[in-house]
């Protein structure tokens, strides 16, 4: 069964297949990225919504006819300016009938729609989560053709429909606006309320109904140090923070950038809200809790 994407071409020649949720940014972890400085950081987003698939603005400007807008359908032969000179050609739109989805796990069930997913098994529960996961039980991705899933170190085969991955847990067809439905009814669940154990080097995220977020390495010093000041700081000196070395401050910067990323990057993967670290305007940057979450400094 063939997976819900985009082809695109850029300027320069290259090719990028991208799925719903995928980015289109500077950032290193985006799906296309996308090397220029008017280009931001989480530029656009590919969106299913219902038997369409668009692109949506995020942080920079989608302009079709010399006009700015906030989603634009993506139609084969159709082009979308990201700025001056640098445009996107869209090549075709797969948009198969049929999506497959993975019943009886949490949340569930969870529709494929990005590229990559996990089988976790936490206790008795079982989650099928975007990303490669270590510890998992089963992995599963898309080959832009069809789906393929290996247990362990088991040699990959192919997935089909209505097939049984784990006890109790079955792939199954659904039908695409129906799989678009359900998959913004699972987004909904990144709100449940957050539990942030930060402890230097380690910070712990745990949400009831989910498997526990393990982050570590200077990802977790920068989510330590928010949690430790519990206010809006500069960037630069919670970077200090991080890193004692007397650093310049562009290396400094390049330096906080790529691991701010990484620490993104790993929420998306665990559907932790990325906005979590924000950056404002100012230059500062916060840890944005809402009401219900918590952040303890056991560092």
């Amino acid at each position: 069964m063939q997976a819900v994407s985009v082809h695109l071409a850029l300027p320069d020649g290259t090719h990028a297949h991208l799925n719903p949720g995928d980015i289109i940014g500077r950032m290193a972890s985006a799906a296309l990225r996308v090397d220029d400085p008017r280009v931001s950081e989480a530029h656009a987003l590919v969106s299913l919504r219902g038997e369409r698939l668009v692109l949506l603005a995020l942080r920079g400007a989608l302009l079709r006819n010399g006009k700015p807008q906030s989603s634009i359908e993506l139609a084969a032969d159709s082009e979308i300016v990201l700025a001056a000179g640098l445009t996107l050609k869209v090549l075709g739109v797969q948009l198969p009938a049929t999506a497959l989805a993975i019943e009886g796990v949490e949340h569930g069930p969870v529709v494929l729609t990005s590229s990559v997913y996990t089988l976790v098994v936490s206790g008795n529960k079982r989650f099928c989560l975007p990303g490669f996961h270590e510890d998992s039980a089963l992995n599963i991705w898309s080959t832009g053709e069809g789906w393929r899933m290996r247990r362990g170190a088991a040699q990959p085969q192919a997935l089909s429909e209505d097939q049984e991955l784990i006890p109790g847990v079955r792939a199954k067809s659904i039908q695409l606006a129906q799989a678009s439905a359900q998959a913004t009814v699972a987004a909904g669940q990144i709100g449940v309320p957050l539990r942030i154990v930060a402890r230097f080097d380690t910070v712990q995220i745990d949400r009831e109904g989910w498997p526990t977020c393990h982050i570590g390495g200077r990802p977790a010093r920068i989510l330590s140090e928010l949690v430790s000041i519990g206010a809006p700081v500069s960037w630069e000196a919670a970077a200090r923070e991080v890193w004692a070395d007397g650093a310049d401050r562009d290396h400094l910067r390049t330096r906080w950038d790529r691991n701010l990323s990484s620490l993104r990057s790993k929420l998306r993967a665990a559907q932790i809200r990325t906005d979590l670290v924000r950056s404002c305007g100012s230059g500062n940057v916060e840890l944005l809790l809402h009401q219900s979450d918590q952040a303890i400094d056991e560092g």
